[in-house]
C-alpha cells in the first residue's frame, strides 16, 4: 500500500512526463527533469532543459535548472508546485528560445557560472584585499542596476494560462 505522499509524488512524475519531459528518479529521492524545445525558426534542432529536484531536510522539496545553465530556483512545498513551475518555465523558455538574442543570452547565462566559479577560486585559493572585493561588489552592483533600469523600460512578455 501506498502513503499519501508516495502516490503524490507518482502523479508529480506522471504529470511531468505527460507534459512531454523525461524524469529519472534515484533512489526515490532525487528528480532530473529533461524538456526539449525545438525553436520554431529551426526545428531540427532543439534545446533542453534540465531540472532536478529532491526533498529537503523540513519534507519540502528545492529545484535546481541546471542546462542551459545552472541556477537554483528555490524552495517549494509540494511537488505540485514544482509541476507548475516547471511547466511555467517550460512556456518561458519555449518563447524565448526563438529569439534572434537566445544564444547570446544562453552564452551570458554559462559567463555568470563561470564568474561564480572563478570568484569562488579567487577568494579560497588566494589572499584577497578587502579593496579588491569592494571593486568587484561595486562592478556587479552597477550590472544589476544597469538590468533593473532596462527592465523598466521593457514590455513584460505574457504567457496565456491554458
Amino acid at each position: 500500500m501506498f502513503s499519501r505522499r508516495s502516490l503524490l509524488h507518482r502523479y508529480a512524475l506522471e504529470d511531468l512526463r505527460e507534459l512531454g519531459c523525461t524524469v529519472d528518479e534515484i533512489d526515490n529521492n532525487i528528480v532530473y527533469v529533461k524538456y526539449y524545445i525545438h525553436p520554431e525558426s529551426n526545428p531540427d534542432t532543439q534545446f533542453k532543459l534540465k531540472y532536478t529536484y529532491h526533498r529537503d531536510n523540513h519534507g519540502g522539496f528545492f529545484i535546481d535548472r541546471i542546462r542551459p545553465y545552472s541556477l537554483p530556483l528555490g524552495r517549494f512545498e509540494t511537488e505540485e508546485e514544482i509541476v507548475k513551475f516547471i511547466l511555467k518555465d517550460i512556456e518561458l523558455f519555449s518563447n524565448a528560445v526563438n529569439s534572434n538574442n537566445f544564444p547570446e543570452f544562453v552564452e551570458l547565462g554559462n559567463r555568470i557560472e563561470t564568474f561564480k566559479h572563478s570568484f569562488e577560486s579567487f577568494f579560497l585559493h588566494k589572499n584577497v584585499e578587502t579593496g579588491d572585493l569592494r571593486n568587484i561588489s561595486n562592478e556587479i552592483l552597477s550590472i544589476i542596476e544597469r538590468i533593473e533600469a532596462l527592465s523598466k523600460k521593457r514590455k513584460d512578455i505574457i504567457i496565456e494560462e491554458e
